[in-house]
């Protein structure tokens, strides 16, 4: 009798470790490669190349074309890297944009055609030194912004949550309205919306200055903050509130015709643009890293464009690359205009900072108000024409010097972090929608000045405050099963990873 056949082993029927199939690999993952290495290639090169049509350019071969071209090529890197970081912080995002679209490239190319924004004599060492406080600046923003989100030291856990409060923002928004009559007609009346700004103080008798911006505010910003909140409310309150729909109805018309691009300058269209983008939609990874891009492409080639029929009607300016030589981009000629100011007059020891502290008091009250700090800049290097920017580590510089600058941008960065985290924690309605504010406006913050930009973000966390509550502990489990898109434990391809 034959014996029975032994049983099958595993060895036997397990296929060989030889024609095993290896692993495919992961197509995003060496596409995020490829980027992170073809990327910071193209955004250095392609401005270094730009500027060998200049015949005349200067060399780059001195400290200060060496610390240009290490601004450039920082802040392409960390652009890059914000892009294939994860889902991208577009508040940490739209920072590097500015540093490399709207202050790197656009000074790199007034450096080799010779065209600087404003007639002012700066000489060597002051554009040194001012490349230096902007890389130290940035620098200090990178660390800082990175130190806080990566250690968490501002724990989602630690954050007191809050939600809207939908029936305050109806009874706010009804309330405003007879309000925003008045200040529309203190402005001039409902056709002062449709002309530019010049046209708007000679018509209704309005001084640059305190006065107009308050009403500026209270035209533009309150109505914008308040359909903000509502469109936020859509999007995260389950079940939608009947209230908020109410509010996004009444105030989406009334906001496109005060924030209009004919009469809103460029910067404030663009941020209030941005916020009500945020506010009514979660963004995923691949369109906050086109709205990035889109940015870069936005601040070097369509931005000049806005203003282009702003005040004639056959069109005015100056296109092209030479667009990039005029007031627009003078944000590290500024500083640089600040460095030589502080050589001839030394540094206000804060007198400059109490002007943003008391940004509120009329100067009927305070007679010795400190002005802005690019007028002041302006009138003692000269000029007649004063309406200047002045950048965030301008402003630290003038205050306290070289610390004064590194201390403004720290932070800065630590502000942008928790906003972040915040902005990250399920349920937190008021991080949200602060953060969805800055992340358009840091643009005006980072180019000032800060006495001019600081009076609508106080106006619009004032709003915030007002329009939401603090979510009580019973509703906590409730409101962070409403949100969308929680915080994984453990990072992962889609969690939102900070670079």
């Amino acid at each position: 009798m034959a014996p029975d056949p032994a049983p099958p082993s595993r060895h036997t029927t397990a296929p060989s470790q030889s024609h095993a199939t290896p692993p495919e690999p992961d197509s995003s993952s060496l596409l995020s490669q490829f980027v992170a290495v073809v990327l910071p290639a193209i955004l250095i090169s392609a401005p270094l190349l730009t500027i060998t049509q200049f015949t005349e350019s200067p060399s780059l071969v001195s400290l200060s074309g060496w610390l240009h071209v290490a601004l450039i090529a920082y802040s392409a890197v960390r652009l890059s890297m914000v892009l294939v970081a994860g889902v991208p912080d577009l508040l940490f995002g739209v920072f590097w944009v500015f540093v490399y679209a709207a202050l790197a490239v656009p000074a790199l190319v007034q450096r080799a055609s010779g065209r600087q924004p404003w007639r002012v004599e700066v000489g060597e060492s002051d554009l040194v030194t001012s490349l230096f406080i902007v890389l130290v600046a940035v620098v200090a923003v990178d660390v800082t912004y990175n130190l806080v989100v990566r250690r968490r030291i501002a724990m989602p856990t630690l954050i007191r949550r809050s939600t809207i409060a939908s029936q305050r923002l109806v009874v706010i928004a009804l309330a405003y309205l007879p309000v925003l009559a008045v200040l529309i007609q203190r402005r001039g009346g409902l056709g002062t919306l449709f002309v530019t700004r010049a046209e708007t103080l000679q018509s209704a008798g309005i001084e640059s200055g305190v006065d107009y911006g308050l009403i500026t505010a209270g035209v533009r910003v309150v109505p914008t903050v308040i359909l903000g909140v509502a469109l936020l409310a859509l999007r995260t309150q389950r079940p939608r509130e009947s209230g908020a729909l109410f509010v996004t109805f009444l105030y989406l018309p009334i906001v496109l015709i005060v924030t209009n691009p004919i009469s809103t300058n460029r910067y404030s269209f663009i941020s209030a643009a941005i916020f009500l983008i945020l506010c009514a939609w979660k963004l995923r990874r691949p369109l906050r890293q086109w709205l990035i891009v889109g940015t870069v492409g936005g601040a070097l080639v369509l931005f000049p464009y806005l203003d282009y029929f702003r005040y004639r009607r056959t069109g005015t300016g100056t296109t092209g690359i030479y667009a990039l030589t005029n007031g627009d981009y003078d944000a590290l000629f500024t500083t640089t205009m600040a460095v030589r100011w502080v050589v001839e007059n030394g540094i206000t020891w804060g007198n400059q900072a109490l002007g943003v502290v008391g940004f509120w008091v009329p100067r009927g009250l305070w007679a010795n108000k400190p002005a802005d700090t690019g007028v002041t800049v302006a009138e003692g290097l000269g000029m007649s024409f004063t309406n200047l920017s002045s950048p965030l580590w301008a402003e630290g510089y003038v205050n306290f010097g070289l610390l004064g600058a590194i201390v403004a941008a720290a932070l800065f960065g630590l502000v942008a972090a928790r906003l972040a985290v915040s902005h990250l924690t399920p349920g937190d309605a008021r991080g949200d929608l602060i953060w969805s504010f800055i992340v358009g406006y840091q643009l005006i913050l980072l180019r000032g000045s800060l006495l001019q930009a600081t009076g609508q973000v106080v106006v619009v966390v004032l709003m915030v405050i007002l329009l939401t509550r603090r979510t009580p502990a019973a509703e906590m489990a409730e409101d962070e099963a409403a949100v969308d898109e929680p915080v994984p434990e453990r990072p992962s391809r889609a969690s939102p990873r900070i670079p």
